[in-house]
């Protein structure tokens, strides 16, 4: 994936100074958080870098779990790191929206309605991430999950889990931000193509985006701005 993205993403990186002093946006999250790295963007007249910051494997499952504290506990001491009123965005949730894991696995196993279970599981993240940018104080934008590929290895009927899991994921995501200091960076929007699947426009693998897809988040950040407020 690493390669992939190196190669993928080295006609989006340029030497060439703008004139203008570069800072750093922070991306915290799993694998997915490299996806842009060291790539630049504009926000409000300025360049910003994209730092990665990577927590291997994490879910958003882990981060409303109470019990799953090694996570939490990672992600807090990530951003308790980073100089005060920092820019972050944060990856979490395609993992849980995968068709052998996350979500799918745990509602058959407890017999718990999905929708039910990924509303409660939102929520546990929200609260957790809200209290953490309340106490660092730094500005955050989450990130929800681009639309998946359609796998040659799934049957139809898994595709189309895979497909809903994640609309139901971003969909209760949305809902539930709707109201929050907390910014909304939407991904599936521009990636999704035709019954929900990948437009394959912008993933570099099976999972991955890669840097062709900052113009789009860009766009968004700048258009958002002012709905993620620095508390």
């Amino acid at each position: 994936m690493i390669q992939a993205l190196e190669a993928q993403n080295k006609g989006f990186m340029s030497n060439k100074s703008d004139g203008s002093e570069t800072r750093l946006i922070y991306h915290l999250g799993e694998s997915h958080c490299l996806s842009f790295a060291h790539l630049k963007l504009r926000l409000e007249g300025q360049t910003y870098k994209v730092q990665p910051v990577i927590s291997f494997g994490t879910k958003v499952f882990h981060l409303s779990d109470a019990v799953q504290r090694s996570f939490s506990e990672i992600l807090r001491a990530q951003l308790r790191h980073l100089p005060k009123h920092s820019k972050v965005m944060l990856s979490f949730g395609e993992i849980d929206c995968r068709l052998h894991e996350g979500f799918l696995v745990v509602a058959e196993a407890r017999n718990i309605d999905l929708k039910d279970l990924i509303a409660q599981t939102i929520a546990g993240y929200l609260r957790f991430v809200g209290g953490l940018a309340l106490e660092m104080q730094h500005q955050i934008f989450i990130l929800n999950v681009p639309a998946p590929l359609h796998s040659s290895k799934s049957s139809a009927a898994e595709n189309a889990s895979v497909a809903n899991i994640v609309h139901l994921f971003n969909q209760n995501l949305a809902y539930q931000m709707h109201q929050s200091d907390i910014g909304l960076v939407d991904l599936h929007k521009f990636t999704c193509g035709f019954e929900g699947f990948s437009n394959r426009r912008f993933h570099c693998d099976d999972s991955h985006l890669d840097g062709r897809a900052l113009q789009e988040i860009e766009r968004q950040l700048s258009w958002d701005y002012a709905g993620a407020n620095l508390v």
